[in-house]
């Protein structure tokens, strides 16, 4: 028995002798001068298979797949106990709206929709989008993501006030909860952001965030978007109010454009932004020499989601 260089778990190894399972799984040149580099034993049939195909993600040709476009949304749930959860629900209407205008805008890019269970789809939980998030870090033609999942962003813990550890474990599958015990307490811990982890080590992902506020004034909206961007490295921001339906689109020049309780207007802008900006196509400045414009001879005008300015005579 060995134990894996990678993840340590036990496996049965008999390199030195013929007929050990590692013959039969093809692994290219790549891939082995690439864990000769990293580890100095054998890793576990998983590992070895998944390191195969890292390396041929990581290998692929730009020229062998179109880039893509993911989009990700509905509502999450994290279980308490089998019959208690805590959810954030939403019903991916803005994800499958995304969607379809991607799809329309070209097909300069492949557009792939994930939805969660509550949307129709099949994730369901936080630890699920991490997963499908660690998939697109290691797929390089990964390129714009529209990353609106309903998150829960919070753990919730049974107190258990009489004994020691303080709070009873959380999971879909343990012991349940009695009513006849009477009232329980409910200790919400917060959970790590997984949008802070999608462009870190992949800058080269165009990340569009989604920020939601409930009675913000315009400026408190936009505030809160402009934290989400600088937080997370996001390109882009959506903040939306779901009381005062005002929708804005947040830059990293600390610009909001397209300040509207249009959804649909605003949504078709932010795709005409992200498809514009994940391919440097939006305004970019020049310097040129002479005196400088007096400020109020300057006016600026939005189009098309960039920002113009120009002199007036």
């Amino acid at each position: 028995m060995k134990k894996c260089s990678k993840c340590s778990t036990s496996f049965e190894c008999a390199s030195k002798s013929p007929g050990c399972w590692c013959q039969r799984v093809s692994v290219s040149a790549e891939t082995l001068s690439d864990l000769k580099q990293k580890f100095t034993d054998c890793l576990c049939p998983d590992c070895l298979i998944m390191s195969e195909k890292m390396c041929k993600l990581q290998h692929k040709s730009k020229n062998d797949m179109k880039k893509t476009v993911e989009i990700i949304g509905g509502g999450t749930v994290s279980h308490v106990r089998s019959h208690l959860a805590i959810t954030a629900p939403a019903y991916g209407t803005t994800a499958k709206t995304l969607y379809e205008l991607c799809k329309s805008h070209s097909d300069l890019l492949d557009v792939n929709l994930h939805l969660t269970k509550m949307a129709g789809g099949f994730l369901e939980t936080a630890e699920d989008v991490k997963r499908l998030v660690n998939e697109w870090k290691l797929d390089y033609n990964v390129k714009v993501v529209f990353f609106n999942p309903a998150m829960v962003d919070f753990d919730g813990y049974i107190a258990n006030e009489l004994e020691n550890p303080y709070v009873t474990p959380s999971g879909k599958y343990e012991e349940r909860l009695k009513s006849r015990a009477g009232e329980r307490t409910l200790i919400l811990t917060p959970k790590e952001k997984i949008i802070k982890d999608i462009r870190n080590g992949r800058k080269d992902i165009f990340l569009v965030g989604f920020k939601t506020t409930c009675g913000a004034t315009e400026d408190e909206q936009y505030i809160a978007g402009l934290h989400l961007l600088k937080e997370s490295s996001c390109n882009l921001v959506f903040a939306n109010d779901t009381k005062t339906r005002l929708n804005m689109i947040i830059t990293p020049e600390e610009a909001k454009y397209h300040v509207t309780t249009d959804r649909v207007l605003a949504l078709t802008n932010l795709v005409e932004m992200a498809y514009l900006r994940s391919h440097l196509s939006f305004t970019r400045s020049t310097v040129v020499s002479g005196e400088a414009i007096p400020q109020h001879k300057i006016q600026c005008k939005i189009l098309h989601g960039n920002l113009i300015w120009f002199h007036l005579h």
